[in-house]
């Protein structure tokens, strides 16, 4: 946490997309296309990791590429919340609903936390002249 009461994953990454959002309807689409997603409406159930079947209301959108790991090797080097930031952020391919307490503890677990945003040093030995033009 900062002074201000904000995470440093909400202050450089913003927020993730609810699962009800245009993002996660999509995350939904695969996730039926791929067997991991069943009923309707209040019914929706995802399937976990450990095989068993979770209310939809039981679920996270979970990421493929854990949010931390992209900002520490990418993200801080375009700064808080930039667009290429929140590009990665709202890209339905990157998500998967996981049943809460699975996403939870696969992000406690990690033990990872979020680098400060890049200085202009690094800035410069991350993007060479060819990116700049």
């Amino acid at each position: 946490m900062n002074g201000d009461g904000r995470s440093n994953r909400d202050m450089y990454m913003g927020s993730t997309p609810s699962k009800d959002s245009s993002v996660g309807l999509q995350v939904q689409e695969t996730m039926r296309q791929n067997g991991a997603l069943i009923g309707d409406g209040a019914n929706r159930q995802v399937l976990g990791s450990d095989g068993k079947w979770y209310p939809i209301s039981q679920a996270d959108m979970g990421h493929v590429t854990a949010a931390v790991d992209y900002w520490n090797t990418t993200g801080r080097f375009f700064g808080p919340r930039a667009p290429e930031v929140r590009n990665f952020m709202n890209d339905p391919t990157n998500y998967w609903l996981e049943p809460l307490h699975i996403n939870r503890s696969n992000g406690a677990s990690m033990g990872k936390t979020y680098m400060k945003p890049a200085t202009q040093i690094e800035k410069n030995q991350f993007f060479s002249i060819d990116d700049i033009n």
